[in-house]
């Protein structure tokens, strides 16, 4: 939206300024017959003007369209590898952190489509290192078996609660690490991980 507002101000600046510097010379032109009009009249500059600005506007609506790639940050920690998947990402929605959960948007960059899961673990950083974060249960949880799948340049947004895995979280740095596979046709998937870093 603010492209096209910034664009619309330019136009109205520069063809302004042009008819301004026209009719000055032309008026001069009236007194000073030596004085040459510029060969572009008022009309015709904005013509072009408008057309350059309808070009302008409808490639920036063109590249809106596509999802802006993001890049992963890249976390040691000992049970997977994350982040080393270059056609999918994850972020976490800005205010979306509690201490009881928060809100991902998962975005896929391929051509087939991907998948994930309601799976997720969380880490948190102690000693210089990534940590598996413990259950408050003894009990191991049950994942439902729903894939969700994530379309080239369609994002999807995804709510986690963990307060019953891991109750409230205690101030603090974490690491949410979710499950992502790419469709590679009936029954083929190559499995990853993304992980993002969060402060409680």
């Amino acid at each position: 939206m603010l492209f096209y507002i910034i664009d619309a101000i330019i136009w109205l600046l520069l063809s302004g300024l042009y008819i301004i510097l026209y009719y000055r010379r032309f008026n001069n032109a009236l007194k000073n017959k030596s004085i040459r009009l510029y060969r572009v009249t008022p009309k015709a500059f904005v013509i072009v003007l408008t057309l350059i600005t309808l070009i302008a506007s409808g490639t920036n609506l063109i590249v809106s369209g596509q999802d802006e790639h993001i890049s992963m940050i890249d976390y040691e920690i000992d049970e997977y590898t994350v982040n080393n998947y270059d056609d999918a990402s994850m972020v976490i929605l800005d205010d979306s952190v509690s201490k009881a959960g928060l809100s991902l948007e998962i975005h896929y960059y391929g051509e087939d489509e991907g998948t994930y899961s309601s799976w997720f673990t969380i880490y948190v950083y102690q000693d210089n290192a990534w940590n598996k974060l413990d259950y408050i249960s003894e009990e191991i949880p049950l994942w439902t078996m729903i894939g969700y799948r994530v379309e080239k340049n369609h994002p999807n947004e995804m709510s986690i609660n963990w307060e019953e895995l891991y109750g409230e979280l205690s101030s603090g740095r974490y690491l949410i690490v979710k499950q992502f596979s790419n469709h590679l046709g009936p029954g083929e998937a190559d499995i990853y991980y993304l992980a993002c870093e969060f402060i409680v």
